[in-house]
């Protein structure tokens, strides 16, 4: 598998050479002929793409997001299953590239760091405007999703495999990474979120439990909000901020 990545890279790469020898296109994201390498996890059964093998129109955090989801993907987190594509697509390559994750060191835009896979295959947080390459994987058709109001929010699941008691539904969020949890009961923001993905479609799921609840939250398949015991098994939003 490895072998065969490299090869496909390298022709990648004198392809990309070869095209900006002749011609070099405008660099438009969205449309941009990249040179691509694609792997196949047989951990989360996704397919990985890195973007911009030749390096002809690398992109920042934003744009690399964006363009993961134009093209119908979404950029790939750093998760135990997702170490063997990143590691075969970009650190064997001697590559650096976008994952999506994100902390805040301070409030505002200028607080945000974003997660860069190194060359030396180490995750780092570094500033969101430079231009590096990038990894796509494909969809879990089962996880309903909602980028609004400045935070991802999604949908577990929609075969009702992943429905949980609450607190295994809070860890479950937790676990995806720095900044997701379970969606809060008194943010309209969230509120909005939960009434799209969860009632829209018929679907109860857990809120967060906030202070003085003695039981614990739901939104009902009809949009309204219940304290209910705790125990049931019930899908559920988790969300981060962007």
């Amino acid at each position: 598998m490895g072998a065969s990545i490299a090869v496909s890279i390298a022709i990648a790469l004198f392809a990309a050479w070869l095209s900006s020898a002749q011609a070099t296109p405008t660099c438009d994201p969205f449309y941009f002929p990249y040179n691509t390498a694609a792997y196949y996890n047989g951990g989360d059964c996704g397919t990985y793409t890195l973007f911009d093998v030749g390096a002809g129109c690398m992109a920042d955090f934003a744009t690399a997001r964006l363009v993961c989801e134009f093209k119908g993907l979404e950029l790939a987190p750093l998760t135990e299953d997702s170490k063997g594509a990143f590691q075969a697509l970009v650190v064997d390559n001697n590559f650096t590239a976008w994952v999506d994750d994100v902390e805040w060191v301070d409030q505002g835009e200028e607080g945000r760091r974003c997660g860069v896979m190194t060359q030396e295959g180490y995750l780092v947080y570094q500033g969101c405007k430079q231009t590096v390459r990038f990894v796509c994987r494909t969809k879990d058709a089962n996880i309903l999703e909602l980028i609004k109001d400045g935070f991802h929010n999604r949908l577990y699941t929609v075969d009702a495999t992943e429905r949980l008691p609450y607190v295994s539904a809070d860890a479950f969020c937790k676990a995806l990474g720095a900044g997701w949890g379970l969606v809060p009961r008194s943010d309209p923001r969230g509120l909005y979120a939960c009434q799209r993905l969860c009632a829209d479609n018929a679907y109860t799921c857990w809120m967060m439990r906030e202070d003085g609840d003695g039981q614990c939250p739901l939104m009902d398949a009809r949009g309204d909000l219940q304290l209910q015991g705790c125990e049931q098994d019930v899908r559920f939003v988790c969300r981060k901020k962007l």
